[in-house]
């Protein structure tokens, strides 16, 4: 790849802001006290506490808590809510303990949830199919295509004892479920309308008396009679719903964000900076906009954009919300032009893996290990993925069941500080256990002889750094907190690892995780190659995790 000097300037008015769409229904929670949840949306659909939820502290202000043996909310038969041809439905949840969604159970729905014709029209809940993930289900009038269609189940766990942001969407021709604002699965049904049902509306489980009860916290509800769109949803995520309790409403804006930076500008990301705002009551975080669209609502003041086109040019801003829905005026404008595709000895890489082929090789651009005789299997790429090579026999036959491959040095070289990055292909449902993908920076093989710097992340949510020092399985770890120490992998997840002198830092999504003293494990590897790595657990299905893009450069 050709690098193309990134160019950044500021520029003239800021966009305007975020003004939230018309719902059917939405309900906040701050009232504290009573048996009556009100709806905000001025369309008079309250809500009554039937066996006693509480008035406990939610993700804004205040939220109910279920016992998850017998109390809910009922809201009554919404005739607005049948006979939909495009339907939003979305909540806030925090399940009481880690293990709340192994069973199926529900947080809203109008349904007699029986799972047979007439029973719908819609339900929201977690392990409707599959254990702890969260899933959007509608039932098509007439039956068709199907008595009843799933979005599929989300690839987040969403039962871990955090908040979480559950979004159903149906859009005319699919039907998806999204989690903490991202897509996370859909299935395409085409145009149906759903069913007219007298079945009350009802959070928190009782399905008309068929129980699916709900066992932890609820906040800021909301129904819409149409598809939000994808900035429409963060938006909603990041605001409130409203202030209703008995204390005066919050009517004060955060200041406006000033100073946004951008840096680690490639030819498909940016990471933006700024400085804090600062509210009355406390800021609860920043949405920023990409050409005046909503691409993200980090709680920090950093972001990284990702998906970026190459060689373009964009403006990006950012505000600040509290938790009463007051939103500051968006900073001034920072533009920022790409780095420009393409292939070189530049020191700059990218990649999708568009070929098909074993060992990896992009026209001779990666050394892959085994190919030179190292004692370790090649990656393999097909369908816009790459992957660990399927081993003959079982995995555990050989000790060492990575694969890796680096760039290549002679026609791509890279300076001592430089990054890697990937973006996480993960199938759908799949776990396997302690199943590696890997980043390397500063790497170098040769046969029976691997040097260099790997930074590790498995579906345990486990990352390491270990320094290889040569020999066949001589290594030293660097930094090893062990499992729980990174979320668990998700499909489209960015990992980057970073070393610039004795440091080396590790980041997701932007936000950085890790900043490891490399000193700390002896001498200090000073040259080498950006590169990948995997390895599968025994009994792994090794193409079912693996890196969906990578990009390599200097820093």
């Amino acid at each position: 790849m050709l690098f193309a000097a990134a160019t950044i300037a500021l520029l003239g008015t800021p966009f305007s802001s975020y003004a939230a769409p018309s719902a059917l229904a939405s309900y906040d929670f701050d009232a504290d006290t009573g048996t009556t949840l009100a709806d905000r949306s001025g369309n008079n659909h309250p809500g009554t506490l039937i066996n006693g939820p509480t008035w406990t502290a939610g993700k804004y202000n205040g939220g109910l808590s279920f016992d998850g043996v017998n109390d809910y909310v009922s809201f009554g038969d919404i005739a607005q809510a049948d006979s939909l041809a495009a339907i939003t439905v979305s909540v806030w949840v925090k399940f009481a303990a880690t293990g709340g969604g192994a069973s199926e159970t529900h947080f809203l729905d109008k349904s007699l949830c029986n799972g047979y014709p007439n029973g719908g029209p819609w339900e929201l809940g977690a392990a409707l199919t599959s254990a702890h993930k969260a899933e959007f289900v509608i039932y098509p009038q007439g039956a068709n295509p199907a008595a009843y269609v799933f979005s599929g189940p989300s690839t987040t766990s969403i039962d871990d004892g955090a908040w979480h942001y559950v979004t159903g969407r149906y859009d005319g021709s699919r039907l998806s479920i999204w989690v903490d604002g991202n897509l996370e699965n859909s299935s395409s049904i085409g145009a149906v309308t759903m069913l007219n049902s007298n079945s009350s509306v009802e959070l928190g489980g009782h399905c008309d008396g068929l129980a699916q009860m709900f066992k932890g916290t609820l906040d800021d509800v909301r129904l819409y009679d149409r598809a939000l769109t994808p900035s429409e949803i963060l938006a909603d995520m990041s605001t409130p719903v409203g202030n209703g309790g008995s204390t005066p409403a919050d009517t004060t804006p955060p200041t406006t964000p000033t100073n946004l930076t951008a840096s680690g500008v490639t030819a498909s990301q940016v990471t933006l900076s700024w400085q804090a705002s600062t509210d009355n009551v406390g800021i609860s975080g920043y949405r920023v906009y990409r050409d005046g669209t909503l691409v993200g609502s980090p709680s920090s003041t950093n972001f990284t954009s990702t998906g970026l086109a190459s060689n373009t040019s964009y403006a990006f801003t950012v505000a600040a919300f509290d938790s009463a829905g007051n939103t500051s005026s968006q900073s001034a404008p920072r533009a920022v032009t790409t780095a420009t595709s393409g292939s070189g000895g530049s020191g700059v890489y990218a990649t999708n893996f568009v070929a098909t082929e074993n060992p990896l090789s992009e026209a001779g651009k990666w050394v892959v290990g085994k190919a030179i005789g190292l004692d370790w299997n090649n990656p393999q790429s097909a369908s816009g993925k790459v992957y660990a090579s399927v081993l003959s026999g079982a995995n555990g036959a050989s000790r060492y069941n990575d694969s890796i491959a680096h760039l290549n040095a002679s026609s791509q070289p890279f300076t001592a500080n430089q990054y890697a990055q990937g973006t996480v292909y993960l199938a759908n449902g799949y776990s396997g256990a302690s199943h590696e993908v890997e980043l390397l920076l500063r790497f170098s093989i040769n046969a029976h002889d691997a040097h260099g710097y790997e930074v590790l992340w498995g579906l345990t949510g486990y990352l390491a750094v270990v320094r290889w020092n040569g020999p066949l399985g001589n290594y030293t770890p660097v930094y090893d907190p062990g499992a729980g120490s990174m979320p668990v992998p998700r499909d489209g997840d960015v990992l980057r690892a970073e070393v610039s002198g004795n440091t080396l830092k590790v980041i997701l999504n932007g936000v950085t995780k890790a900043t490891v003293n490399l000193s700390s494990a002896g001498a200090v590897w000073s040259s080498g190659q950006p590169g990948i790595g995997f390895w599968p657990v025994d009994n792994a299905t090794p193409q079912n995790y693996g890196w969906k893009s990578f990009e390599a450069g200097n820093l």
